[in-house]
């Protein structure tokens, strides 16, 4: 709901502040004081256009600042969600500005916003039936969801949409999938061919370094056998050995410790290297006792040493990135795999899916066919009480070719406002007076809907009388649900109205303002009585004014 409005620098206002409350609330004023400047201030902060030659005269930047009730119904706090807008605050305040240069800055609870993102909140907080920008009623989209409201049929109609778009979801997956099927089945064999040409060969950590030290000994056999021979020969058969040699060393050590004590000792360093020789010579038997040629080893462990190496130049490198490449091989099999079995899973969801969105369409249907019973039956007699007598308004429900996100037809409003003519589209042939009245025989008919801010301007154009008062019973009927603000000339409309505002023009030193006046009771008399067309002093316009009041 709508608290507060300040406006800055619009045309011939330099700044207003309209305070608004629950219920009707009109707004009165001498022709061309500048009534629908507070409509298109308002229509303006909530996400319609802008123009820079509305700014003031003199001034670079207009500026409107809405103050509103906060709302927690899901629509709202799921767009603001969206925005990043904080809702936590019982008011909510929107900004916009719009400089002589065409730049447009808008702040929604002290978060910058661009306009397209102002006008989605706005629609769902403010709706105006008259002649400016913000016709939704001549909107397909508009229509379709009025239609809806009317039929009670919105849960249908959201969950059509949620069914739809699942749906799609789940169709362009396996589109998907199968677009992908020849390439995933050249991929799975490409695969498959590397998996099995590793698996044939089972290489096994470390094994090509294994293979690599034996077919060194082998290759290198002759080497080793002939300097293994030649060092035994050294230590043990040569003449003389290095044994035999370290021996008379120990001899003559010892008989030297026997006439100078001070060399005992030195035999015994003797005795521990002979040890270490024998060792030595132990150690290189044995070893030579291994040493044996194996060509047909050798020829082997280099047959294998090339299939691994093979193996390597292909997928890595070394005989760890094959390895790790034969893992990542069973993974994206694994993973192709599970895509067939997701195709398969997919397809079956589908069926169910699009059955169910067939239903939900069918009986959206009989739904909306029952609503359009209720416009043609329940509209004709509102507009003749509008002095729209013999205008019709229909619906026409148009067959689509396939189930879309808004149900299995297109909802058009159709109107003539003469008898024996065929209604034509809303948008071709529909004026604005008779657009502000159709709106308003519409929202008496809503019943409830959308807890948003109505505004009608220009709605009692051209007609008077009794036309007038039902205008105004229809008007006060629509202000218990919703929070009604109504431009108008009639006395029988401003009546009606819970709080009422006056626009009026003012010379302050030369330069023409534009106030805005909340009337009093007695304030109140003295509007009526000129808008009656009498002197506002004079005693008979004001008994019939308050007449009225009364």
């Amino acid at each position: 709901m709508l608290l507060s409005l300040t406006i800055h620098n619009l045309a011939i206002i330099r700044r207003a502040t309209i305070t608004v409350g629950p219920g009707l609330t009109v707004i009165t004023g001498e022709t061309g004081a500048g009534k629908s400047l507070v409509a298109q201030a308002l229509a303006f902060v909530l996400g319609g256009r802008g123009r820079t030659e509305a700014i003031r005269a003199g001034h670079r930047q207009l500026v409107v600042e809405a103050v509103l009730a906060a709302r927690r119904d899901s629509g709202v706090t799921e767009i603001l969600a969206e925005l990043g807008v904080p809702d936590d605050e019982p008011e909510w305040v929107i900004r916009r500005s719009l400089d002589r240069d065409g730049r447009n800055r808008v702040v929604v609870n002290g978060v910058r916003l661009t306009v397209d993102q102002l006008r989605a909140l706005g629609d769902l907080l403010f709706q105006a039936h008259g002649q400016f920008e913000h016709q939704g009623l001549l909107q397909p989209a508009y229509q379709r969801r009025l239609l809806d409201t009317l039929a009670d049929a919105t849960d249908l109609a959201d969950e059509c949409a949620r069914q739809h778009a699942r749906c799609a979801t789940l169709r362009h997956r396996l589109e998907d999938l199968r677009h992908a099927a020849a390439e995933r089945e050249q991929r799975l064999a490409f695969l498959e061919f590397q998996h099995d040409e590793i698996a044939a060969a089972n290489p096994r950590p470390g094994e090509d370094e294994e293979l690599e030290h034996h077919h060194h000994r082998l290759a290198h056999m002759g080497e080793l056998r002939t300097t293994t021979a030649r060092l035994l020969d050294r230590l043990r058969e040569a003449n003389p050995s290095l044994l035999g040699e370290l021996v008379a060393i120990r001899d003559g050590l010892h008989r030297l410790s026997g006439l100078e004590p001070e060399t005992a000792g030195l035999d015994e360093l003797a005795e521990q290297g002979e040890i270490a020789l024998e060792e030595l010579a132990s150690g290189l038997a044995d070893f030579a006792r291994t040493l044996h040629d194996d060509p047909a080893a050798l020829a082997e462990i280099e047959e294998r040493l090339a299939t691994l190496r093979g193996l390597h130049r292909k997928y890595g490198g070394s005989q760890q990135a094959v390895l790790e490449r034969q893992a990542a091989i069973v993974a994206e099999i694994d993973a192709l795999a599970a895509v067939d079995a997701e195709q398969d899973r997919l397809l079956p969801d589908l069926q169910a899916g699009e059955a169910a969105l067939a239903r939900t369409a069918k009986q959206l249907s009989a739904r909306r066919r029952a609503g359009t019973t209720r416009v043609e039956e329940e509209i004709p007699p509102l507009l003749e009480g509008l002095e729209m007598g013999g205008a019709r308004l229909t619906v026409e429900l148009t067959p689509v070719a396939a189930i879309g996100p808004h149900g299995a037809e297109e909802v058009a409003l159709a109107f003539t406002a003469n008898p024996g003519q065929p209604p034509r589209p809303l948008a071709r042939i529909a004026s604005g007076g008779e657009l502000s009245r159709l709106g308003l025989a519409l929202r008496r008919i809503l019943a409830g809907g959308d807890p948003m801010t109505l505004l009608f301007d220009e709605v009692d154009a051209g007609v008077g009388g009794r036309a007038g008062e039902r205008i105004g019973e229809m008007l006060a009927a629509i202000a218990a649900t919703h929070q009604t603000l109504c431009i108008t000339h009639l006395p029988q409309v401003a009546r009606f109205a819970h709080a009422h505002l006056r626009i009026a023009k003012r010379d302050a030193g030369g330069e023409t303002t534009v106030e805005v006046d909340s009337l009093s009771d007695a304030q109140r008399i003295d509007e009526l009585a000129r808008m009656l067309g009498g002197d506002e002093q004079g005693e008979a316009a004001r008994r019939h004014a308050a007449t009225l009041l009364e």
